[in-house]
């Protein structure tokens, strides 16, 4: 079982998908590949959806990113949806895009895309149970020739306690938080280290695991429970936003998707 130590290998999901992500780029004149975030990918039906955290779906409001593809590097182009910063707190951040058909086309060449049936809306976390965050961390991309090379990386880490929740004015039902004290991170074969900074991780997935099972030391099930958000270094806290948050809010600007997905029965 991968511990976030290396980048991340494409193991499957449950159904035989890879990690349903790709890593964000922002051109700029100084620097052709400024690498800003992570997407998460999902496909409903006919329509392509990039998940991600809702600060980067403002920056995208505001600027041009690019993805890998085929041709090199592609603009992404869609419909960005974000959270009504009035009605919630920064905590809630979150946001989505409906990609485009041509920016969808290109993105399926280079990666793969979640199904509703890889999604478990219903993921609440306990004190302890196993997650991976997964994303490209900007600080380990690197530059050969004309081309870049952004490796994705996994942190496997426990669910804090209740406190912690709210301390931050969450609960299980809107979030998983993780602990994460870099500097103290667990590898492969026990060993301590220090883990590679997460920024770059905002936007990428969170999967959960089998209940009371160690995914370093046996294999389970996976799916994607949680969006990546935020990194409080002072803290030690990985933050993500529970996956129903986005699959209610995507079922309510397009009801007819509603079907495709489990019911959600705890959501606040």
């Amino acid at each position: 079982m991968h511990t976030g130590l290396e980048p991340e290998p494409n193991r499957p999901l449950p159904l035989g998908h890879r990690l349903p992500c790709c890593p964000l780029f922002e051109p700029t004149e100084d620097d052709l590949f400024t690498q800003v975030a992570t997407g998460t990918l999902l496909r409903a039906r006919d329509k392509y959806f990039m998940l991600t955290a809702g600060h980067v779906c403002d920056l995208l409001a505001e600027a041009n990113f690019i993805f890998p593809s085929s041709e090199g590097f592609s603009i992404l182009q869609g419909d960005v949806h974000v959270r009504d910063t009035k009605r919630v707190g920064d905590i809630y951040d979150y946001g989505f895009v409906l990609l485009d058909q041509g920016t969808s086309n290109k993105m399926q060449h280079q990666f793969v895309f979640a199904q509703p049936k890889d999604v478990d809306v219903n993921e609440y976390p306990l004190e302890g149970d196993w997650y991976s965050f997964s994303g490209f961390p900007y600080r380990k991309r690197k530059i050969v020739g004309k081309s870049v090379r952004s490796p994705l990386y996994s942190y496997h880490l426990q669910a804090a306690p209740k406190d912690v929740y709210i301390n931050l004015g969450v609960n299980p039902y809107s979030h998983i938080i993780c602990n994460f004290d870099r500097k103290r991170y667990t590898g492969a074969g026990g060993r301590s280290l220090t883990a590679p900074l997460p920024h770059g991780l905002s936007g990428g997935p969170v999967i959960n695991y089998t209940k009371e099972l160690d995914p370093r030391k046996e294999p389970t099930e996976r799916k994607l429970a949680g969006i990546c958000t935020q990194y409080h270094p002072r803290t030690n806290l990985l933050i993500g936003v529970r996956i129903a948050g986005f699959i209610k809010a995507i079922t309510s600007a397009f009801p007819e998707l509603a079907g495709e997905f489990e019911e959600i029965v705890l959501l606040t």
